[in-house]
């Protein structure tokens, strides 16, 4: 499982959403795609009921009613899983920098979305996970239809 990190703001409703609506059957047998697979671009339905860790997700296409989407991933260097202050620092610097900016057409200060990020576990490390994953999320916990890249919101 990786670890869910609230970045500045996650609305607590989209964390608690579950639900497989509109997976494909390949995802309903297996259960999703593990959070270490997803890639930006991707929308993700919910990410189960957990608050802390998550592992495989429903990813839906953008035109479909979700609540994250991946906009922005940055990989972790060396043979030891980071302290969580040095995740935490990655993950700022990637998904409120220029990964943000640059996938949705504004600075996040003037954006109306929310961000979170996903991290590796010891887990995920040790099977090879090296990737902070950036979700942007709708500020109010709804559920969003349609790709953010480029909306300038």
């Amino acid at each position: 499982m990786r670890k869910l990190k609230p970045l500045l703001i996650i609305p607590t409703a989209a964390i608690l959403a579950a639900g497989m609506t509109g997976c494909s059957v390949i995802q309903s047998i297996t259960g999703g795609t593990h959070s270490a697979d997803i890639a930006v671009g991707q929308c993700l339905k919910d990410l189960g009921a957990s608050t802390q860790e998550v592992s495989q997700v429903p990813v839906v296409d953008c035109s479909e009613p979700h609540l994250y989407e991946v906009y922005a991933e940055t990989e972790l260097s060396g043979d030891q899983l980071p302290d969580q202050a040095t995740m935490d620092s990655e993950a700022e610097s990637t998904c409120l920098g220029t990964g943000y900016s640059d996938y949705v057409g504004v600075a996040f200060e003037e954006s109306e979305y929310g961000t979170t990020y996903l991290t590796p576990s010891q887990d995920t490390w040790d099977a090879g996970d090296r990737k902070i994953s950036c979700l942007i999320t709708s500020a109010d916990g709804s559920e969003m239809t349609g790709s953010v890249k480029g909306s300038a919101k």
